[in-house]
């Protein structure tokens, strides 16, 4: 048995109080005068033996509302060593504070201190928030904890709570103490709170739910374009992703979206309770460059969220490399060496420019007859992480080689060459190739025939589809999805060798959309705290990101990788908004960084933990807290005995008066 507050326990010296009011009051002798001595000794002899026994009642119950009044204070508790979560010896202890948008933070902290004052100064905490930055992973005395407590600010950073929980319990696992503990001072949002990837292992755990209540969000969840490149004078079509987190329907919500400051489409939508709805916003692209924008939503009480950013970086041109086996390709240059947005180099294939292969959006392989080991690796790392490829083959194509390394990319195969002439019968009109070539579906579209042509031959591990086919099924034109890129696979060669489709009325769009739709948007935003690196097109060391609308400026760290150069923010970067890049003065590049959009689903978990006992923080040394139920028992028995007391009282003087 211990004490909360063992200072109250000094009221027990009360218990004199009624102890002497018994002794001096009652056993205090009265001269009563009588006429008849007979009558007192009657009175007497009835009442006597009653009287005492309520008198000493009264005595009990007057002693038992002080005990019970002074334990009510003090605060009593059953030590249980075994769970305890301050124990005698050297505790270790991990502190959690959840420094989100949707936490009270002073509330936060002031739990936290409180925490720490339970301690000793010879105990040892760790402080963590939702940065989890690597200055918070060590251990240091009371004293530097509680000033730490008073630097936490506000983070846009949103982690799971099973990433907080198991990085808590891997510190403790490199620390050794008596006791281990870790506290979780949070609101626990329902979006964040994923207790089915908690660690279990043998260290206590304290879930000390911050008090507060469910409230009504519609927010912009996220935003993207089907769209395949940004080009100027080509529309752009926005889909945005809004939801509802409230508990009431919401009817016309104005969405605006602003380009370069200003607003150039607009859309109201209704919302019931809990609906996710995608909204389509049209823009047509103005200029080249960099265009900072927004889509904005009006609603409160949450406002944080109310906009969500985006850049657009339109390039001034699209740039292909074209690997040929003997030379240029007569009808490509002829396409593109008058166009201004597409940009193509020509090397031969013995000497490529591997190094400048990461400033291509696409590779075209013109009439191939053998890959080097070598190129075929180079060309791999770029299908895999840069860009698109293209291959067309040729009558002198060593199949074996060929096939080696399309094989090692997990594509199709090319069979032995067919000499039969063939027709094209079907194209497929819904391709993203065929985007914007037909006004109407059409049937009288004339289609391309092959003199020859090599089958391609599909594998289990390849994926494929069909643009261009055959009337024997076989496909005249392929395209291989790949994780970021494209493969684009022809049966015939670029000439009228093979075929006449360098002369048909398919081989200008469809080459040109090959061209452009392989162009790599560059990302149109980025999550704060969950994606540090952010690429950049500029190779310059040196360079300075600052904030288009704040004060926000920062010089951030320059990595080169096999996609170029990126740029990693190190957590420099706190507010949402778009941002600039700058190189001595002059823009190179934007992006944009948006909150997290778990935080703003304001639903919070208000039920215990499931398998884990969440707990008040009203606990001490060695100890399990009383509950208020049980403080309850003891303002119940006071009253109790109050009662008693009066009733007794009552009683004495009855019987005084007879």
């Amino acid at each position: 048995m211990g004490f909360q507050n063992p200072y109250f326990l000094f009221g027990l010296f009360a218990l004199l109080i009624p102890i002497v009011i018994h002794f001096f009051n009652f056993h205090r002798y009265k001269k009563v005068y009588f006429t008849n001595v007979s009558v007192l000794r009657e009175i007497e002899i009835k009442s006597k033996k009653t009287s005492n026994i309520y008198k000493w009642l009264l005595l009990l119950f007057r002693c038992l509302t002080i005990v019970f009044l002074v334990l009510l204070f003090s605060a009593p508790y059953l030590k249980n060593d075994e769970k305890a979560l301050v124990k005698d010896g050297e505790n270790v202890v991990v502190v959690f504070v959840d420094n989100s948008f949707s936490v009270r933070l002073d509330r936060a902290k002031a739990k936290a201190k409180e925490i720490a004052e339970m301690y000793s100064s010879t105990d040892r905490f760790c402080l963590l928030t939702m940065d989890l930055s690597g200055k918070e992973r060590h251990f240091v005395d009371k004293d530097r904890f509680i000033y730490l407590l008073t630097e936490i600010e506000t983070t846009p950073t949103s982690r799971m709570m099973s990433e907080v929980y198991n990085t808590a319990h891997k510190l403790l696992e490199n620390q050794n103490g008596d006791n281990k503990v870790c506290f979780f001072i949070s609101d626990f949002q329902k979006s964040c709170l994923d207790e089915e990837n908690f660690k279990h292992d043998s260290i206590n755990n304290v879930f000390l739910p911050l008090e507060t209540g469910d409230l009504n969000n519609i927010f912009i969840d996220s935003l993207w374009s089907e769209t395949k490149s940004v080009m100027q004078g080509r529309g752009v079509d926005l889909k945005v992703r809004v939801k509802n987190s409230s508990n009431q329907d919401a009817e016309k919500i104005p969405l605006k979206l602003f380009v370069d400051n200003k607003q150039v489409a607009v859309a109201s939508l209704d919302m019931k309770e809990g609906e996710s709805k995608v909204v389509d916003l049209s823009f047509n692209v103005e200029r080249k460059g960099i265009l900072h924008s927004r889509v904005n939503i009006m609603d409160s009480p949450v406002v944080f969220d109310n906009d969500y950013y985006f850049t657009l970086l339109v390039e001034e041109k699209v740039k292909v490399l074209s690997l040929n086996q003997k030379g240029e390709n007569p009808y490509l240059m002829r396409l593109f060496s008058e166009e201004e947005e597409v940009l193509i180099d020509n090397y031969n294939l013995s000497n490529p420019p591997y190094n400048d292969f990461n400033t291509y959006d696409l590779i075209i392989l013109n009439q191939i007859e053998t890959i080097e080991d070598g190129l075929a690796m180079e060309l791999k790392k770029y299908v895999e992480n840069i860009g698109s490829l293209m291959v067309v083959p040729s009558l002198q194509m060593d199949l074996k080689n060929v096939n080696s390394f399309l094989n090692s990319l997990s594509l199709p195969y090319y069979d032995k060459l067919k000499t039969q002439k063939v027709r094209v019968n079907k194209y497929d009109k819904d391709n993203f190739l065929f985007k914007g070539v037909f006004s109407q579906d059409r049937d009288d579209i004339f289609l391309p025939s092959a003199k020859m042509y090599y089958p391609i031959k599909t594998t289990a591990q390849s994926a494929r589809q069909s643009v261009l086919t055959y009337s024997n099924s076989d496909d005249f034109f392929v395209v291989c999805p790949k994780t970021i890129s494209n493969v684009y696979m022809l049966s015939v060669g670029l000439d009228t060798t093979f075929s006449d489709f360098v002369n048909n009325s398919l081989f200008v769009p469809l080459m040109w959309n090959v061209c452009v739709l392989s162009q790599q948007a560059n990302p149109f935003y980025h999550i704060i705290g969950e994606e540090e690196i952010i690429p950049s097109n500029s190779a310059e060391e040196t360079l300075v990101v600052k904030g288009l609308n704040d004060s926000i400026e920062f010089i951030p760290q320059v990595i080169k990788n096999q996609k170029g150069y990126s740029l990693k923010l190190h957590n420099q970067a706190t507010k949402s908004g778009n941002y600039n890049v700058i190189n001595n003065g002059e823009i190179v590049s934007g992006f944009s960084l948006n909150y997290s959009p778990k935080e703003s689903v304001m639903e919070f978990e208000t039920k215990k933990l499931k398998g884990i006992e969440s707990q008040n923080l009203k606990f001490s040394k060695s100890q399990y807290p009383l509950t208020s139920h049980n403080q309850y028992i003891f303002v119940l028995l006071s009253l109790l005995t109050i009662i008693c007391e009066t009733i007794l009282i009552y009683k004495l003087n009855k019987i005084t008066k007879q």
